[in-house]
């Protein structure tokens, strides 16, 4: 039998840290979506702007960029609270990305600890973590509305290790953004990167289904 060399051996951790939008389901079409809608409803027409132009942008980005042709008197919370009240409302539609619910059971029945770590809202979160069918292979969550800092700030991926009573060097983020690669990289951790994220460097993976193989060896 040949032995494998430090550089060849099959990384080993304890728990995994995954990112959800992006990464675990395709929510971007649906944001998108409610978006034009609730805008529309608020006579804001955005249906003729290019799809990316608000692609990556935070909701309070995106308020500052709309708040002038909005109607007297709305507020940035009441505006936001329609766009998540429209986003669980169609959540019934969001489907998983290829290998990501396979991926995490298989991970499940390895025995080792995951959490998701996002930097949407509670109720967003909670509304993706359903529609995936994965909260009982979870040991809990982390939202954006549980840390003073969202990524690329380290906290949401220190509090994930925290709630998986893992140190940060036992856990593997899972990431598809550069924004939460950083964060994941800012917390101690390594990082499994996918898409744009692989610009941030970490360890590089073409699709979900390669996690299995640097993971566990298999």
């Amino acid at each position: 039998m040949t032995s494998q060399t430090p550089d060849t051996q099959p990384l080993r951790f304890k728990g995994i840290a995954w990112d959800v939008d992006g990464t675990l389901v395709d929510s971007e079409p649906l944001h998108h979506e409610v978006l034009i809608s609730v805008c529309l409803d608020l006579g804001v027409d955005l249906r003729n702007e290019a799809e990316d132009r608000f692609l990556g942008l935070s909701q309070d980005e995106i308020w500052g960029m709309l708040a002038p042709a909005m109607p007297p008197g709305l507020t940035r919370e009441a505006w936001k609270n329609r766009l998540i009240d429209s986003y669980i409302a169609g959540s019934g539609t969001l489907k998983p990305l290829p290998g990501a619910v396979e991926v995490i059971r298989r991970f499940a029945d390895a025995g080792l600890r995951q959490v998701a770590v996002s930097n949407a809202g509670r109720r967003v979160l909670n509304a993706n973590i359903a529609a995936l069918g994965i909260r009982d292979l979870l040991v809990g969550t982390i939202s954006v509305d549980d840390v003073t800092e969202g990524k690329p700030a380290p906290e949401p991926y220190r509090k994930g290790a925290a709630l998986l009573d893992l140190t940060v060097r036992e856990v593997l983020a899972v990431e598809d953004s550069g924004t939460g690669a950083r964060a994941a990289k800012a917390a101690g951790m390594q990082v499994a990167t996918l898409g744009v994220a692989q610009s941030v460097g970490g360890l590089p993976i073409a699709k979900l289904d390669d996690l299995p193989a640097l993971v566990l060896g298999r």
